[in-house]
Parts: C-alpha cells; sequence; structure tokens
C-alpha cells in the first residue's frame, strides 16, 4: 500500500506542477504574441502542443532538486537548468521550429537568464524559510539531562 500512496503522490505532484507551468507557457506565448503582432492577438493554437510538451518535460525535470543521491544543492540546481534549457531546445526550437536560425540561440539565452533570475530568487526564499524553521525550533537537549519539573 504505500508504494501505491507514493506514486500517487508523485503523480499528483507531476500534474500540478505541470498544470502550473503549462499556464504560465501559455500566458507568455499569448503575451508575447500579442506584444510582437502590435496589439492583435495571433497566439497559434497548434502551440498549444508544444507549451503541454514543455511544461510536462519541466516538470519532470523539477523531481532532480528533490534527489538526495546529489547532496549539494547547488549541483542539483545546475542539473536542473541544464535539463529545462534542453527541454526548451527541445520543444520550442526543434518540435515547434517557432524559433529558426540565429533566434533560436537569443531565444535560448533569454530562457536562461529568466531561469536564473527565478531561480536564484526560489533559493534565496527557501534559505531564508529554512533558516527561520530551524531558529525558531526550541533546543532539546540530547546529553543532558532535563529538570525534575520536565520530566
Amino acid at each position: 500500500m504505500k508504494i501505491v500512496q507514493k506514486a500517487v503522490s508523485v503523480v499528483r505532484s507531476w500534474l500540478g506542477h505541470a498544470g502550473a507551468y503549462f499556464t504560465i507557457t501559455v500566458l507568455l506565448l499569448g503575451g508575447l504574441a500579442t506584444l510582437i503582432s502590435g496589439g492583435e492577438s495571433s497566439f497559434n493554437p497548434d502551440y498549444f502542443g508544444v507549451a503541454a510538451l514543455f511544461a510536462s518535460v519541466l516538470a519532470v525535470c523539477d523531481f532532480t532538486l528533490s534527489w538526495k543521491v546529489i547532496s549539494s544543492f547547488g549541483v542539483r540546481v545546475i542539473l536542473h537548468g541544464l535539463l529545462a534549457t534542453a527541454d526548451f531546445v527541445v520543444s520550442f526550437v526543434v518540435v515547434s521550429k517557432a524559433i529558426e536560425g540565429g533566434t533560436g540561440l537569443v531565444a535560448t539565452i533569454v530562457f536562461m537568464f529568466i531561469y536564473a533570475v527565478i531561480m536564484a530568487t526560489r533559493s534565496v526564499y527557501s534559505s531564508v524559510v529554512r533558516r527561520h524553521a530551524v531558529d525558531s525550533s526550541e533546543y532539546d537537549p540530547l546529553f543532558t539531562s532535563k529538570p525534575d519539573d520536565e520530566k
């Protein structure tokens, strides 16, 4: 039963992340298409599949951030960044052919910059939250006896 619960937890986590990434990707693509076209909506519905592919693979990449095999969080972030960038290139440059030629390189660099800003913000936030949790927890002495009134 424990294996089933773990599998359900993993699938729910993946679906939640994929759904959030899909929503953000579609909103960004729609906004970018409107911006480029000068105010009229020109988002191509064919890109929903590409956005779903990108979001699904990116959600799988998120599991690298929780791997305990790699002890360094920095190494996990770098690995996640490389996988996310590869996902972006495969989804938007190779599969969709929406970005061609030198524009693909520029788009990839822009993606990496946006990724770095988001990940730096997330890392700082996680560090602050973790530090606050450690600082606010009560110290329980392990090697000294407690006073008689606390026993």
